[in-house]
């Protein structure tokens, strides 16, 4: 399943006898970066910020983004993250029996969650349906830095 983003595709130009055609190839953001090598998900979002910052920025007709990165442009690099993680996941076999084993579905911003019994208390709507993740070394970044903060 692919997702449609401005901050993880990237637009190829491929020329066509006379005509040029504009052809859009996701790229995966970990083929970009290598996550074995970083040890704080801090560091991970900061870095994925100004990839996405330069390739935004090298785009035409695009005003340039300078200065230091926003919280809003790592909460944006931390959604692109566990779209890509969960891009992974989608394309196991076993998707389909999970979705219906975890009542799992696709909120708002393309990024699945589970359903469970807490639906209908007062807390928060982003405490109530936990976000899907497998093992793998983003998770454990993202365990680690919960540890870190408490």
């Amino acid at each position: 399943m692919t997702r449609d983003s401005d901050v993880d595709d990237i637009i190829e130009t491929t020329t066509v006898n006379v005509n040029t055609v504009k052809k859009k190839d996701i790229v995966q953001i970990s083929n970009i970066l290598l996550i074995d090598r970083f040890s704080s998900l801090h560091r991970l979002l900061v870095v994925t910020c100004y990839i996405i910052r330069f390739i935004n920025n090298t785009k035409k007709n695009k005003q340039k983004v300078e200065g230091s990165i926003t919280a809003e442009q790592k909460e944006n690099a931390l959604k692109l993250w566990i779209r890509n993680e969960q891009d992974n996941i989608v394309n196991n076999v076993k998707f389909k029996q999970q979705c219906k084993s975890l009542q799992l579905f696709c909120d708002d911003e393309n990024i699945y969650r589970l359903k469970n019994r807490l639906s209908m208390t007062d807390i928060p709507t982003i405490n109530i349906y936990p976000i899907l993740l497998h093992d793998s070394a983003f998770t454990k970044l993202v365990v680690l830095d919960a540890h870190n903060t408490v």
